[in-house]
């Protein structure tokens, strides 16, 4: 792939750093300065013109070098060394010079690693399967130079970032220590090249990974993710990488790395006919008003543009079209004295202003920028870059989801993970339950009531209660109580007492109701509308880890999740453990002859109980451990 190059060091892709803000301009003006003398005395092929203005005034030119020129240049830095640096391993990098070549003297390259971003940056681990029963397995790397902390996402709307294992360290001060050694005017620059061999590397046993874009291109972007695929693997051996050699760390992506160089193939062309630039200019601006010189770069810039060439697509950048409104304000434009009585003159007192000058307009000559363009070249220099791979895990730990740190209440759910996959691995370790507890509360009051229930008539001689009294013959006669009898009632009240928590830590004999009683909601979008499906947890395939449970997030019966249709679910634990209690409730009331009465019911209770744990979700991703970049 041809580009067409012209502000950047030959090799490319200069990453200064932060705190050189000025270095890349340096740079840059020093080497177009330096490109735009290449050739001028070479031998060059009648010119190819590449675009033309709609009224002819101005063209796009291409030179090409003669080919013993190109393969002589290509052969020049095919033939630089590439040199490893001793520095301090406190940088966690690589550095190397190149030699043999003067361009390069003043730049101290940083070897790129691999690094393979996981669920945390939705770098999920794609399943495809083929027809012949095997599956394909894609995922995203990016070779890195490690000085900066946020790259680009692979769809250019969004930033990952970087692991602070995989960054160049102490950046500042290896700054200075590459100043004292190497020269003030030294920078730090990403080793340009491309992944020649990329393999993912299993227990000793490697499969290659096909690059979706071109592996060993002539131009492959630093800091930029790229997918690879892992194609025709086993069923059985993805699951194995997947749920097993990965949290062994016997898992490793190595990436053959191969630099590029850059070399000069033609020289490219800008023409402008002045008398055009000069009529437009004037119609914009006229010749009465003095300018300072950015207001005049922007309307030159306008100008430029207008002219339809779309010299950006032929290589041209901003800086050419800066070098071309430079020479239209040096040909035509002159100092500006303003008349003191005018408001210019108080503007332009501050500063010099610029106006547009006839005089000057005759005295020059057409606007012309030529640069060189380029291709890039694999030198067949090698180095090895690889990462040791760990499971991409969301972990949360459930101890606090009310105010007093119980846990999840009943009937209520925490979030685990935003976007979960098919065949995402749950694994739940539950700690404790904070179960309530209520007493049965019987009670009973008995209210004796003693009732006559047999009378009788006696009578008595009046003289023996009063002698002294004449005698009275009739005799003193009254009723009395024969017989009493304890009509009792007897109260009895059935219920609950007020609840005291208790919590359970050793809950082996509690996992039965937990299986049974935690359920997985997943929220989704089908069709532009938000649903949610919530799947109790026994519905699923499980396996026992110890004491966790471990569970595969999927489509099975009685609980459809996943579908073409929808995107995919947030999920959430929801906590609907129960432990029904049936007791009786009301009042019972019994009496002395049997007339009993019953008022009251069967309830069941259900105790508040509150679930506390640790649930890791094991998603199909991974990230980088670790980086090692060696010579090969």
């Amino acid at each position: 792939m041809k580009t067409t190059k012209k502000l950047i060091s030959l090799l490319g892709l200069t990453l200064c750093l932060s705190s050189l803000n000025s270095c890349g301009k340096d740079v840059q003006e020093k080497e177009l300065q330096n490109e735009q003398q290449v050739s001028s005395t070479q031998n060059q092929s009648a010119g190819e013109v590449l675009a033309v203005t709609a009224d002819g005034t101005g063209k796009i030119v291409r030179y090409s070098l003669p080919e013993t020129d190109i393969i002589r240049n290509r052969d020049q830095y095919r033939a630089t060394d590439l040199i490893e640096i001793p520095m301090n391993p406190i940088y966690n990098a690589k550095f190397f010079k190149i030699k043999n070549e003067a361009e390069f003297a003043n730049r101290l390259f940083v070897g790129p690693k691999v690094y393979v971003y996981g669920g945390g940056e939705n770098g999920r681990i794609t399943i495809k399967d083929n027809e012949n029963g095997t599956v394909n397995l894609g995922f995203n790397i990016a070779v890195i130079s490690g000085l900066k902390n946020r790259i680009i996402s692979p769809n250019g709307t969004s930033e990952i970032n970087v692991p602070d294992n995989s960054l160049v360290q102490h950046q500042a001060q290896l700054f200075d220590e590459v100043r004292r050694s190497f020269g003030s005017d030294t920078v730090l620059a990403a080793l340009p090249g491309c992944p020649k061999r990329i393999v993912m590397n299993v227990v000793g046993e490697e499969y290659d990974a096909n690059v979706l874009t071109q592996l060993g291109a002539d131009y492959c972007e630093i800091d930029r993710p790229f997918n690879v695929v892992i194609k025709s693997i086993s069923k059985t051996k993805a699951k194995d990488i997947m749920e097993r050699f990965i949290y062994d760390n016997q898992v490793m992506v190595e990436v053959l790395f191969e630099t590029r160089a850059r070399y000069q193939v033609a020289n490219l062309k800008i023409h402008f006919d002045k008398k055009k630039i000069f009529s437009d200019l004037k119609a914009s601006i006229g010749f009465k008003k003095g300018w300072f010189k950015g207001e005049l770069d922007v309307h030159i810039r306008k100008v430029i543009e207008s002219q339809s060439l779309n010299i950006s697509m032929h290589g041209a950048d901003s800086s050419v079209t800066q070098l071309i409104i430079n020479q239209a304000i040096d040909k035509f434009f002159a100092p500006f004295r303003a008349d003191p009585n005018t408001p210019d003159h108080d503007k332009c007192d501050s500063g010099l202003c610029l106006q547009l000058s006839s005089t000057k307009f005759e005295e020059a000559s057409d606007l012309d920028v030529t640069f060189a363009q380029s291709e890039n070249t694999l030198t067949g220099q090698h180095y090895r870059t690889s990462a040791t791979l760990r499971p991409t895990e969301n972990r949360v730990e459930i101890s606090g989801a009310d105010n007093e740190g119980r846990g999840i209440p009943r009937e209520r759910s925490v979030e685990l993970l935003q976007t979960a996959q098919d065949g995402d691995i749950i694994e739940i370790l539950p700690t404790s339950l904070y179960r309530e507890y209520r007493e049965f509360s019987n009670s009973s009051q008995r209210h004796d009531n003693n009732v006559c229930v047999r009378t009788e008539r006696r009578c008595e001689d009046r003289k023996a209660f009063d002698p002294d009294r004449p005698r009275i013959d009739r005799p003193i006669c009254r009723t009395v109580c024969a017989e009493t009898q304890n009509q009792w009632t007897q109260y009895n009240d059935y219920g609950l007492q007020g609840s005291l928590f208790r919590e359970l830590t050793d809950i082996a004999g509690e996992v039965p109701e937990i299986i049974n009683g935690l359920a997985i909601k997943a929220d989704f979008t089908e069709a532009g509308i938000n649903r949610s499906v919530t799947c109790p947890i026994n519905l699923f395939e499980r396996v026992a880890n110890g004491n966790a449970i471990q569970l595969r997030f999927q489509n099975v019966e009685g609980c459809d999740i996943f579908s073409k249709k929808r995107n995919l679910p947030s999920i959430h634990l929801v906590n609907n453990i129960n432990y029904p209690i049936t007791y009786r409730s009301g009042r019972t009331i019994q009496r002395w002859n049997g007339a009993n009465e019953d008022h009251t019911q069967m309830q069941v209770y259900n105790p508040e109980i509150f679930f506390k744990g640790i649930v890791t979700v094991k998603s199909l991703g991974f990230s980088g451990l670790g980086n090692t970049v060696t010579r090969d």
